[in-house]
């Protein structure tokens, strides 16, 4: 009767990593896509995709970065990452002007025709950023 529990128990010590090893599965290498004709663009190789997002942060006191291009249709967003206020003011080429902001705020413009636009924080004289919008 010894004999048999002791079989037992080495069949559980046994049966146990085993199991185990059977439920971590195996992950896939890469991640799985669906392949898109026309270059990747869904609506034809001539087709304009719009509506991404650009971020500037404001942080030491200044636009990172300073200067951005962007498409028709894409978005600006600026992110204040400082511990005090900050703006975004249109002065040229667009009139977008945001209120003032605190660490953590953000602000949002759509761009809707190509052209050079130049901002700037007006708390912070020299704090001046550009944006190139283009078809």
């Amino acid at each position: 009767m010894r004999r048999l529990s002791m079989i037992a128990g080495l069949l559980l010590i046994m049966a146990v990593p085993t199991a185990l090893l059977g439920c971590g599965g195996e992950q896939p290498s890469a991640p799985v896509t669906d392949e898109v004709a026309n270059d990747g663009n869904p609506e034809g190789p001539d087709a304009k995709q719009t509506g991404a997002s650009v971020e500037i942060q404001m942080i030491n006191t200044s636009f990172e970065p300073a200067a951005v291009e962007v498409s028709v249709g894409d978005t600006v967003e600026w992110v204040n990452e400082d511990n005090f206020d900050h703006n975004a003011i249109a002065e040229e080429g667009a009139d977008f002007a945001s209120e003032d902001f605190g660490n953590g705020g953000t602000f949002e413009w759509k761009a809707t025709a190509p052209g050079e636009i130049a901002y700037t924080c007006t708390l912070h004289p020299g704090m001046d950023g550009s944006i190139n919008v283009v078809e």
